[in-house]
């Protein structure tokens, strides 16, 4: 990843500079994205965009729960309704996807801030292909609203970055327009964590950093039926830990701190210790310090891929389960396998399970019996 960081140092500079020559009196900058619904892939993001910054007294972070984003990153937070158009010299965009039904207000916001002569720098979007578990989502078919908002931001803006290289085609094929667009690495890759940190955290809860451990951070997509066969079999080669990602406030089905407690109470390996940790408070960068620890890692939260290899954990450590439309398993070179075709298909799980992982005997014709 040393490529990684000499294009991030590149970056930076250019940014910094954009940020410096804003000619507006006040030279404040607003900062939004999908911040403080507790979801720790969006707040690692911010915290990225935040070290960037040479200085935080000028910035103001647009947060559903304003007070929790001050406390958590020590930053001004408002709410969407106190926004003042006209005295914000830089907007930034950080992550999350291009959407219009998911980022149809950023991108109008940051659209009117153009206006007023705001510089306008989108950070490292992405198609966010599993939006609400929905499989027949497909981010290669964008209505014709969707579209228009996306190539207006994309012309208007100073500056425009992407996650991988699958995302610059698709915004290639929205757009048509001749423009430079970035492949940035994600934010949230580089923020500061401590592995010693981590050790102290694990041990705080009486998880033995001597073993092996194995992080599950599974979404509520992921969740599948005999998913939690393919984990059990983890059992006896590492220590399973939870790795919430995300505590939706305002909608349970994306809280996964839920979700990992049926899935260890069914593993048998839900603990008052357990629950403690599930609900400890973690910083993104506390979160990083833990996931640098790790033995091995199966997510289907890409940010916690992300925080992982940022960690120092290398590919081979990382099982990603996703859709394969986002396109980051190829930009970090990680294992992918479709959630969506589990158990059903011999390109899911299932298939990976019994012919690639375990041995078990009779397992295959179980497998196939789901298949027909």
């Amino acid at each position: 990843m040393v490529f990684a960081k000499k294009i991030k140092n590149l970056v930076m500079v250019k940014l910094r500079t954009n940020l410096n020559r804003s000619g507006n009196k006040e030279g404040r900058t607003l900062i939004l994205g999908a911040y403080g619904f507790g979801n720790m892939g969006d707040e690692a993001i911010l915290q990225g965009i935040l070290e960037e910054m040479n200085n935080k007294e000028h910035v103001d972070v647009v947060s559903a729960t304003p007070r929790e984003t001050e406390t958590l990153h020590r930053v001004r937070a408002i709410s969407m309704k106190q926004i003042n158009s006209t005295k914000y010299s830089t907007v930034i965009l950080g992550g999350g996807g291009y959407r219009s039904g998911n980022y149809k207000n950023p991108v109008e916001i940051c659209l009117r801030l153009k206006e007023k002569g705001a510089k306008v720098i989108i950070r490292a979007i992405g198609p966010t292909p599993e939006v609400a578990g929905k499989e027949d989502f497909n981010p290669d078919e964008l209505g014709v609203k969707e579209k228009a908002l996306l190539k207006e931001i994309v012309k208007k803006a100073d500056y425009f970055s992407v996650r991988t290289h699958k995302d610059l085609e698709r915004i290639k094929k929205y757009t048509n327009l001749d423009r430079e667009i970035k492949v940035e690495t994600d934010p949230a890759y580089h923020i500061s964590f401590s592995r010693e940190k981590g050790e102290e955290l694990l041990k705080n809860f009486d998880f033995s950093i001597k073993e092996k451990l194995c992080g599950i951070s599974i979404a509520k997509f992921g969740y599948r039926e005999g998913l939690k066969d393919f984990i059990e079999n983890y059992k006896k080669d590492f220590t399973l830990i939870p790795i919430p990602m995300s505590r939706h406030y305002y909608a349970g089905f994306e809280n996964d701190v839920i979700l990992l407690k049926k899935y260890f109470k069914e593993l048998k390996l839900l603990s008052k210790n357990t629950i403690k940790w599930m609900e400890y408070p973690f910083t993104p960068s506390e979160l990083k310090s833990v996931l640098a620890n790790l033995t091995y890692l199966i997510t289907a939260r890409k940010h916690a891929v992300v925080l992982a290899l940022g960690g120092g954990l290398n590919p081979q450590q990382i099982l990603l389960l996703g859709t394969r439309e986002s396109g980051m398993a190829e930009y970090f070179n990680v294992k992918e396998i479709d959630w969506r075709q589990w158990p059903r298909s011999p390109d899911g799980l299932g298939f990976m399970l019994a012919k690639k992982i375990i041995n078990i005997k009779g397992y295959i014709e179980v497998v196939k019996k789901r298949w027909d």
